[in-house]
Parts: C-alpha cells; sequence; structure tokens
C-alpha cells in the first residue's frame, strides 16, 4: 500500500545486516496487449485449424508474455460469458515468445464443414489477461 512501512532484516547469525539499496515494485495491473491480428484457416490435415497471431507482450506490447489460453466455440465469442462458455484448448498451445514474435498453432479434433470461432488472450506472470479477438473459421 502507499503508507510507510518497516522492513528489518536479520542475519541468521543475529549480527547486523547492511544494505545499500532497496526497491519496492507495486503489484502489475498492466495486461498483455490485446492479440489483434488473430488469422484462423483450414488446417493440412481434416478437422484441423491453423491459427497464427502476433505475440503480444507481459506489459502491454513490451516484454514476453507467461501464457496463452485458447478457445473455440459454434458461435463468436464476444463477451465474457461467450469465453468462459467456449471450449478450453489444451494441447499445442506455443509458448510466447518475446513481443511482435510470430505464433502459430494447430487445433485439431474438429467436425469438417462446421464453423468456428476462435479466440486467444495472453496471460502475464501477475495472471493478467490481455483482451480477445475473435476469428472465425470454417
Amino acid at each position: 500500500s502507499n503508507s510507510s512501512h518497516t522492513l528489518k532484516l536479520v542475519h541468521a547469525s543475529g549480527s547486523t545486516v547492511d544494505i545499500d539499496a532497496l526497491e519496492v515494485i507495486g503489484p502489475d495491473t498492466t495486461e498483455p496487449r490485446t492479440i489483434s491480428d488473430l488469422l484462423a484457416s483450414s488446417g493440412n490435415a481434416n478437422g484441423t485449424v491453423a491459427l497464427s497471431w502476433t505475440a503480444p507482450g507481459d506489459d502491454g506490447s513490451t516484454g514476453t508474455a507467461s501464457s496463452y489460453q485458447v478457445r473455440y466455440s459454434s458461435s463468436a465469442i464476444s463477451d465474457v460469458t461467450a469465453w468462459n462458455a467456449a471450449t478450453v484448448v489444451s494441447a499445442g498451445i506455443p509458448t510466447p515468445q518475446v513481443a511482435e514474435s510470430s505464433e502459430s498453432m494447430i487445433v485439431g479434433s474438429l467436425t469438417p464443414g462446421d464453423t468456428y470461432y476462435f479466440a486467444v488472450r495472453a496471460e502475464d506472470d501477475a495472471t493478467n489477461l490481455g483482451g480477445y479477438q475473435i476469428a472465425p473459421a470454417r
């Protein structure tokens, strides 16, 4: 909090500990940038869709996010209720790369000919979630 605090450091032996500097960092409240260029296209195998996007950062457009959450639905994922109801993809999700890198993955076990809507959100190390953009795929 934004108030005075007392910090007491004692060496295991009980002697005094000298510290030259101490930096206190507040909580991370900056979410990763919304993935705004999500593309979905037919995969090479039957019942698959290829997703691609540009990696966001940990804090907005800088750094590296911690993970991605990927979901799909037969209807548009247009709000948090639809996001929560969408099917969670748990396999093949890439480990995030540094911001502005190219990301891609394949989602399988889909019914050929059906229309699906995909959404990808980045999550940072403080569990802040970036926004989502949907990409339809047939």
